[in-house]
């Protein structure tokens, strides 16, 4: 994950820009190859985003798309130029102050944890593949964790979608300071599951 100090205007709004890219390696790369990549556009005012792009190249499977949010008409609107010669236009209702999955994320780290209570929530609602969801953020507590032979103070979240059975569908540890770094993520799906841990971050 990058964030450039500079800016770009969407729709005559300035905006932040938020680069995000996963790709496997290794052995496992062998067999499954991704090469995945988003970039989130978020106006520097209100800190909701304008714009997200994302290109996905897994095997032999290609997705690339952007999404424009008009908050005034209150609809997303896609386009899909996975094939550039014939691109597809849709649109979608959304909610005022509805999130992408990396704005989210940013809005996550500003959460005041602090004045929370053990099992209290939060909501936050996201647009992503095409669908407007409704995503809970529980406080589970805080704990010490062993992160790169360093012990932290970090409280402990779980992610769920409302109407989902299962609350701890994502795991997440986040630094109990005020920089709110992500230090842990683990996430259960039907097909996989996985754990995340930061290895290293730096400042521009």
């Amino acid at each position: 994950m990058v964030v450039p100090n500079s800016t770009l205007s969407v729709n005559n709004i300035p905006c932040y820009r938020v680069k995000v890219s996963a790709e496997l390696s290794g052995a496992v790369d062998a067999i499954f190859s991704v090469n995945d990549s988003w970039e989130s556009c978020i106006d520097t005012n209100s800190l909701l985003p304008c714009k997200i792009s994302q290109l996905k190249q897994e095997n032999k499977y290609r997705k690339a798309d952007y999404t424009l949010f008009d908050r005034v008409q209150e609809k997303a609107f896609i386009t899909d130029t996975t094939n550039p010669a014939a691109p597809e236009y849709k649109n979608y209702p959304i909610t005022p102050d509805i999130e992408d999955m990396l704005s989210s994320f940013f809005l996550l780290r500003n959460v005041q944890f602090e004045k929370m209570k053990v099992n209290d929530t939060t909501t936050i609602d996201v647009f992503m593949d095409d669908r407007c969801y409704n995503l809970r953020i529980k406080l589970l507590g805080e704990e010490k964790i062993k992160v790169n032979s360093k012990k932290q103070k970090a409280y402990v979240i779980s992610t769920y979608v409302a109407g989902v059975e299962s609350d701890e569908q994502v795991k997440g540890w986040i630094s109990a300071d005020e920089r709110r770094i992500p230090l842990r993520v683990k996430f259960r799906l039907p097909v996989i599951s996985a754990e995340l841990e930061l290895k290293e971050y730096k400042s521009n």
